[in-house]
């Protein structure tokens, strides 16, 4: 159980280096010239990233409420 437990909290660790990745070229973006395709495109690939991880904690949540 403390596995998983420390599993769901590296999951939340990570959710949030990349919120702030997510957050740090939004504003690169709003900032400058940096409207580009492959921007957005990174924009939108964290963004998937992010998802995943969201959809990896509710996993591992599900698990401990079973055990």
């Amino acid at each position: 159980m403390e596995k998983q437990r420390d599993h769901l909290s590296a999951l939340e660790k990570v959710r949030e280096v990349m919120v702030g990745e997510r957050r740090r070229l939004a504003g690169h973006m709003a900032d400058s010239e940096m409207r580009s395709t492959s921007a957005a495109g990174d924009l939108l690939a964290i963004q998937e990233q992010i998802e995943a991880i969201d959809r990896a904690i509710a996993d591992e949540t599900v698990q401990l409420a079973d055990i």
